[in-house]
């Protein structure tokens, strides 16, 4: 969130490719002006104000961060097993459920390549683009250290050159797309779709 803020180009370059498939923050925006506009209530039939947005939901920053961050988790996912993919989804590894609601996996991999150009600008970009500048900051402020996200459960994000290594080791369906990334995770929930080398036998 702090590379973010400390730069506004890229900044705006991550609110435009955080929509790349799922339309995390154009939800939150809807959100934000349906409380403007007094759609939102509570227990009671309380009405809630913009004025009382952040007690309800993140702010910008955080949302951004989340929805940037949730996209690279599903790639990284799918990067290493589709079925991983389709499962953080809909709760079974059976595409079927994704099929319905759109979400196939070849179709948000190739989503995060494509580059569109930002409006006003002739500037073309696309997630991974953006991805990879972000990463760029992380390594070399921090350099390569393990992150904690609690987006839902308990997942790392390993930039460690050693459990990369230990990751590309591994069958994986999409090692280009790993590259990419320059992560890779250890996942809580995933574990019997994603062949962990962190799990003893």
């Amino acid at each position: 969130m702090q590379i973010l803020k400390a730069d506004p180009e890229l900044y705006e370059e991550a609110k435009f490719v955080n929509d790349f498939y799922f339309r995390l923050w154009d939800t939150y925006n809807r959100y934000l002006n349906m409380m403007a506009d007094g759609y939102c209530f509570g227990l009671g039939k309380n009405r809630y104000y913009a004025s009382l947005v952040k007690f309800f939901v993140p702010n910008e920053e955080y949302a951004l961060a989340y929805g940037l961050t949730q996209n690279a988790w599903l790639l990284c996912l799918g990067g290493i097993n589709s079925d991983a993919y389709y499962k953080a989804l809909t709760g079974s590894s059976n595409p079927s459920r994704a099929l319905v609601l759109g979400a196939l996996w070849t179709s948000f991999k190739k989503a995060a390549y494509e580059e569109q150009t930002m409006p006003g600008t002739d500037k073309r970009i696309s997630y991974m683009d953006v991805w990879q500048k972000i990463k760029a900051r992380l390594n070399d402020r921090y350099e390569r250290k393990n992150w904690i996200s609690f987006s839902g459960h308990g997942v790392v994000f390993s930039f460690d050159d050693k459990l990369i290594e230990r990751q590309n080791r591994q069958s994986n369906e999409n090692p280009d797309l790993l590259y990419d990334l320059g992560f890779t995770i250890i996942e809580s929930w995933l574990g019997s779709e994603l062949n962990t080398f962190y799990k003893k036998p």
